[in-house]
């Protein structure tokens, strides 16, 4: 007789190396569980390209998540950091924005799209202010971007358009492209002004209690980080920080 799906997430939690609290570990194979499912379902982009050039399109002259997400994008695309973007000891290689992935859905796009020096998916969902989007919402939101991004179509559609982009890649990136057997993430990335809104509000407050799955053991990576905004409504690299670097 096989063991119930039950039972071995009991034998895994009693065996887990404990870096997180039982909870979000458990949580995390759940969520990894529905991302491999919703990896095998085939939902191909069906636009002209995935990977977008958009390193000459201008900064939105209005101040909000755009502006701050297209601002930073521009900001770690200058010719000293050639795409790399830094969270505490953590480096990645910003290769697109507004990444669309899904049939025709125009509006279903990734924020930000980068490497890890694996060659993992990084996709970067931003915030600010107050946002209805919990932190929680924000990360299944992500989850739902990468498990159509890293489904085999499409998938093979970026690498293919990958070395079209001509990125001349930052230090320690040297040779990395995408791999689809690498770890792949989600990064909410917010200023201190959405955390504080949902610090607050009930239905998110215990937002914090997530930070601890960025150490869990699983073949997905989820973070949490923050950055400031700058006077000129764009994320700053010097505030830029994983959110559990200090308390909540």
């Amino acid at each position: 007789m096989s063991d119930s799906i039950f039972r071995s997430w009991m034998e895994k939690l009693l065996s887990a190396r404990r870096e997180c609290n039982d909870w979000p570990q458990q949580f995390l194979w759940l969520l990894q569980d529905a991302f491999e499912r919703e990896q095998n379902i085939s939902r191909p982009y069906y636009g002209e390209r995935i990977l977008i050039d958009r390193s000459q399109l201008p900064i939105p002259e209005s101040h909000g998540e755009k502006r701050a997400t297209y601002g930073l994008f521009h900001t770690c695309h200058k010719p000293t950091r050639r795409g790399l973007l830094s969270i505490n000891d953590d480096l990645y290689w910003l290769i697109s924005c507004e990444v669309p992935n899904q049939l025709s859905e125009k509006g279903r796009r990734a924020d930000l799209l980068g490497l890890s020096q694996s060659g993992g998916l990084c996709v970067f969902e931003c915030k600010i202010g107050i946002n209805g989007y919990s932190p929680m919402a924000a990360i299944l939101e992500g989850l739902d971007y990468l498990a159509s991004l890293t489904c085999e179509s499409n998938f093979a559609r970026m690498q293919e358009e990958f070395s079209s982009l001509l990125l001349s890649p930052p230090r320690g990136f040297e040779g990395v492209r995408p791999e689809v057997d690498a770890r792949h993430e989600v990064i909410v990335l917010a200023d201190s002004d959405y955390y504080e809104f949902h610090t607050r509000r009930p239905l998110s407050q215990h937002w914090g209690l997530l930070n601890s799955l960025r150490d869990c053991e699983s073949p997905i990576r989820i973070g949490l980080a923050e950055a400031g905004i700058n006077e000129e409504g764009i994320y700053s690299l010097e505030k830029l920080q994983w959110c559990d670097s200090r308390e909540k």
